[in-house]
């Protein structure tokens, strides 16, 4: 969509760094059963 309508891209590296993160907690998560934290990531 961004490219049709000659917008920039929504998301940057970090955002897909943070997806990322967030899905490997997710897994870890699954995997131990329980509740796990989630750290900033550096800038």
């Amino acid at each position: 969509r961004h490219v049709v309508k000659d917008e920039p891209f929504p998301w940057d590296l970090r955002a897909g760094a943070k997806g990322v993160q967030l899905a490997q907690k997710g897994l870890e998560s699954w995997q131990k059963r329980c509740w796990v934290d989630i750290q900033d990531l550096p800038v």
